[in-house]
């Protein structure tokens, strides 16, 4: 009888894929391996003195969790929150963060060879590559960039 490592076997079932959420006219894209799961806005805990782009934080299972607004976050306009704003739970260095998005769109698989490294020219450092998918682009988030601060 075989054995099966299921960490190996899950890492590469996770290996080049990305969850898709649009924010204004753009699609961008983060490693699946750093989302833990999907949910609705919840009422949040405002963080006095806490940067503007901490919208507070929300009580996951008994678990609380800082949320970002990525909007805020990448100096776009807040948006009114729909009933198709989501907040992607991710783990991050064994600390889990809720970031709030406008939507969630789908998981696409995109090998490394398909992108193009992005430059950070513009002072956009939250972004790591880019791809063009079909008739859009697709901008790839650099996870460990975005929730350094």
């Amino acid at each position: 009888m075989a054995y099966i490592d299921n960490g190996v076997e899950e890492q590469s079932a996770l290996k080049d894929r990305y969850l898709t959420f649009p924010l204004n006219e753009d699609m961008f894209a983060i490693d699946i391996k750093y989302v833990v799961e999907i949910i609705s806005v919840q009422p949040m805990t405002k963080v006095p003195n806490a940067p503007d782009f901490l919208e507070g934080v929300i009580n996951l299972r008994g678990k609380p969790v800082p949320v970002v607004n990525v909007r805020k976050k990448f100096g776009l306009e807040r948006a009114e929150y729909t009933l198709k704003t989501s907040i992607i739970i991710l783990d991050y260095n064994d600390m889990s963060v809720g970031l709030v998005v406008d939507a969630v769109n789908d998981v696409v698989k995109v090998n490394e060879e398909q992108m193009t490294v992005y430059k950070d020219t513009d002072g956009n450092k939250y972004i790591k590559s880019i791809t063009k998918i079909n008739e859009g682009v697709i901008l790839f988030i650099d996870c460990e960039k975005l929730l350094s601060v």
